[in-house]
């Protein structure tokens, strides 16, 4: 089918709206670029993904939960092998990642997984840590707690006020 297409479509004359997305395209990449390599405190989600990225291994397994930091992940992050992906989906259903990351880790024991969730994503399911211990699952998750609230470091618009803010402090492991 293939086949007999290409001969269809040889010489055709892209539309001029093609070009001005591929432009667009290479001048966002381009802003990726500077944003994966800033050392700006707090870190910028494209940085931390970059991290990850060049520490992860290529047959890792990666789980995504949240909503920008889904965004971030899959603008950055690859995964090089099929299933070997998993995220929130088109609707954003939040929640999912630990689970997730803890099926991964019992389908291929073996394989490294990394779950990278955002600080709602863990709030949804962070009881899910207890049942990681408990049946020795283990996983490597980093939550992006983007304090002082949800988005504030990466977008640096906070909606609230500073003075109402909330948050949670967990102590360290």
């Amino acid at each position: 089918m293939i086949a007999e297409a290409a001969p269809k479509c040889h010489g055709r004359q892209e539309l001029p709206w093609i070009n001005e997305c591929r432009e667009y395209v290479k001048g966002r990449q381009k802003a990726l670029e500077a944003d994966m390599a800033s050392d700006a405190t707090p870190i910028h989600p494209a940085r931390l993904c970059k991290e990850i990225r060049d520490f992860v291994d290529r047959d890792a397994y990666i789980i995504m939960d949240g909503g920008d930091t889904t965004v971030w992940g899959a603008s950055i992050l690859k995964a090089y092998e099929p299933g070997h992906w998993m995220d929130n989906g088109p609707t954003g259903c939040l929640g999912l990642g630990i689970p997730y990351a803890m099926a991964a880790k019992v389908a291929a024991p073996k394989k490294q997984v990394l779950l990278l969730h955002g600080d709602g994503a863990f709030g949804l399911n962070a009881m899910e840590f207890d049942t990681m211990a408990r049946h020795n699952i283990p996983s490597f998750a980093l939550s992006a707690t983007t304090a002082p609230g949800h988005d504030y470091s990466w977008t640096g618009s906070p909606w609230w006020k500073a003075e109402s803010s909330f948050q949670t402090r967990l102590r360290p492991l």
